[in-house]
C-alpha cells in the first residue's frame, strides 16, 4: 500500500489534489488517499475471488496511514474503501485492460433481476462519473476565464490561494527571467542571455529559453484550451509588460529559434547637400560597424570624395552643426511659406504611406480572424483533433500579435501637421532636419542659399 515515509505521502497528496492549504485540509485529503489505496488493494484481488487479508487493522499510536480504524477507534477512509470494493455486486475500473468490470461476490448466479440491477448501477455510475467530470472541467474553465491560472505554474512562479482566488507570483527565478526579457530588448543574443542566467544560478537550454520568451504567461496573460486559446488577463505578476513582450516577439523570427536583430542604420539627409570647406565638393556618406560581444553598433560618417582630401566628419557632429547653423537664420515670410508647402507635402506623403500600410495590415488581421473562426468551427464539428486545434490557434495568435504591433507603429497621429508647418521653429527642429529632402528646395533661389553652407 502506501509507504509510511512522510515525503512520499505528501507527494501523493500534492499530485492528486494539489498542495493542502492547512493541516485540516491535509488530514481530509489524506483520508481520500487512504480510501483510494485500500479500495484498489481489494479491487485488484477480486478476479477469481482471491480475496485479501490485512495484517494490521489499527496502529499502536496516532497515525495517518496503515489502518482501517485509528488509534481512537474511529473508522478511516481505508475502511470505507475496503467496504466499497468488497460489496456483493461491485462495479470497478480495470486500468490494465482499460475497461469496466462488474464483480459478483455472491456464491450463486445473479441472472435476471440481479443482472438488470447491475446494469442499472453501471449506467448510474457512468452518468455520475460524467456529471462529476463536467462539473470539474466547468469549474476549471470558470477559474481560467476569471484570470485564475489553476494549472501548474511555469518556471519562475509560485501560486497563492485556491480556486478563483489563485494568484501567481514571481519567485527568484522569475526575477531573473524578467531580466532575460530586458536583455533581449537590449539586443542580446540568446547565447549571451543563457550565459548571464547561468552565472546567476539559473541554467536553461536554448529550447527552454525560447519557450519562455514566446509564452504570454510571463506578460500576465493566460492562453489555454479552456479559454479557446484566446488571451485572458490573468491574476499573474508579469515578468515583462505586454507591450515589451510584443516587442520581443517582433525581434524573434518565427518559432524556430532563429532570431533577427534589427539594426538601426543612421540616416544621411545632408548627403550631396553640404559642401566640403577645403575644395567645395559635396559630401558623400558611409557607415562603419563596430562589433561588441552581444551586438553590433553602426556609426555614420560624411566624407569628401575629392582625391587627396581627407575631410571626414561624424554624422552626429555634422547634424549638430547644421542645427546650430539653422538657428542663425531669420527667414522672411516668403521663405517660410515655401518651406511650409514642402513640409506639408512631405507629411502628407508619409501619411498616405501610413494609411496604405495600415490598411494592408488590417486586411491581414481580418484574414487571420476568418481563418481562426473556420478552425473553431472545424474543431466543434469534430473534423480536427484537440492537439491540431491548439497548435493552429496558437500559431495564428502569434501571427496576429506581430501584425497588431506593426499596425500600432503605423497609426501615427498627424492631426496637428498644419500647426507644426506654420510655426517658424519647424525650421530649427531636429526631426525636420532629418526628414528634409534638399533636392526639393533648389527651385527657390532664396531657399537654395542654404545649400551653399560650408561645413567641414
Amino acid at each position: 500500500m502506501l509507504a509510511q515515509a512522510a515525503e512520499s505521502f505528501n507527494q501523493i497528496i500534492a499530485k492528486a489534489f494539489g498542495e493542502p492549504a492547512d493541516a485540516k485540509e491535509f488530514a481530509t485529503l489524506a483520508q481520500w488517499v487512504n480510501y483510494d489505496g485500500y479500495r484498489a488493494i481489494f479491487e485488484a484481488r477480486s478476479e477469481h475471488r482471491r480475496g485479501m487479508i490485512l495484517w494490521m487493522s489499527h496502529p499502536a499510536w496516532p497515525s495517518m496511514v496503515w489502518q482501517t480504524y485509528d488509534y481512537y477507534f474511529e473508522p478511516t477512509g481505508a475502511y470505507f474503501g475496503s467496504k466499497k470494493a468488497c460489496e456483493p455486486i461491485h462495479i470497478q475500473w480495470n486500468p490494465i485492460r482499460e475497461d469496466i468490470e462488474v464483480v459478483n461476490y455472491h456464491a450463486f448466479d445473479h441472472s435476471g433481476v440481479r443482472m438488470l440491477m447491475a446494469q442499472q448501477t453501471l449506467s448510474m455510475a457512468q452518468w455520475d462519473n460524467q456529471n462529476r467530470t463536467d462539473k470539474f472541467v466547468g469549474g476549471r474553465i470558470d477559474c481560467m476565464k476569471a484570470g485564475a491560472y489553476i494549472e501548474k505554474a511555469p518556471l519562475g512562479y509560485y501560486k497563492e490561494g485556491k480556486s478563483r482566488e489563485t494568484y501567481c507570483r514571481l519567485d527568484a527565478n522569475g526575477r531573473l527571467i524578467s531580466q532575460a526579457f530586458k536583455w533581449k530588448l537590449e539586443g542580446d543574443t540568446n547565447k549571451a542571455i543563457l550565459e548571464k542566467l547561468a552565472a546567476r544560478g539559473l541554467s536553461l537550454t536554448k529550447q527552454k529559453l525560447h519557450k519562455i520568451l514566446v509564452n504570454p504567461f510571463y506578460a500576465g496573460k493566460i492562453r489555454h484550451k479552456f479559454t479557446n486559446m484566446e488571451l485572458i488577463d490573468g491574476q499573474i505578476e508579469p515578468a515583462v509588460t505586454y507591450i515589451d513582450f510584443l516587442k520581443v516577439q517582433d525581434i524573434l523570427s518565427g518559432r524556430t529559434g532563429t532570431y533577427v536583430h534589427k539594426k538601426e542604420k543612421p540616416t544621411f539627409p545632408l548627403t550631396h547637400h553640404v559642401l566640403c570647406g577645403d575644395d567645395g565638393k559635396p559630401f558623400t556618406s558611409y557607415t562603419k560597424t563596430k562589433k561588441l560581444k552581444t551586438r553590433e553598433i553602426v556609426f555614420g560618417y560624411y566624407k569628401c570624395n575629392q582625391q587627396g582630401c581627407h575631410t571626414n566628419v561624424s554624422a552626429k557632429e555634422m547634424h549638430d552643426k547644421y542645427v546650430e547653423l539653422l538657428f542663425m537664420y531669420d527667414l522672411d515670410e516668403e521663405v517660410l511659406s515655401a518651406f511650409s508647402i514642402i513640409v506639408r507635402r512631405m507629411m502628407q506623403d508619409y501619411s498616405d504611406v501610413s494609411e496604405k500600410e495600415a490598411s494592408a495590415l488590417k486586411r491581414k488581421i481580418s484574414e487571420i480572424n476568418r481563418t481562426v473562426k473556420e478552425i473553431k468551427l472545424r474543431f466543434a464539428s469534430g473534423k480536427i483533433d484537440e492537439d491540431t486545434y491548439s497548435v493552429a490557434i496558437q500559431e495564428y495568435s502569434n501571427r496576429k500579435d506581430v501584425l497588431l504591433l506593426e499596425l500600432e507603429k503605423w497609426q501615427i497621429n498627424l492631426s496637428n501637421q498644419n500647426d507644426s508647418c506654420d510655426n517658424r521653429n519647424c525650421l530649427k527642429d531636429r526631426d525636420f532636419v532629418e526628414k528634409l529632402k534638399p533636392g526639393n528646395q533648389e527651385k527657390n533661389p532664396k531657399i537654395g542659399l542654404s545649400r551653399r553652407c560650408v561645413l567641414g
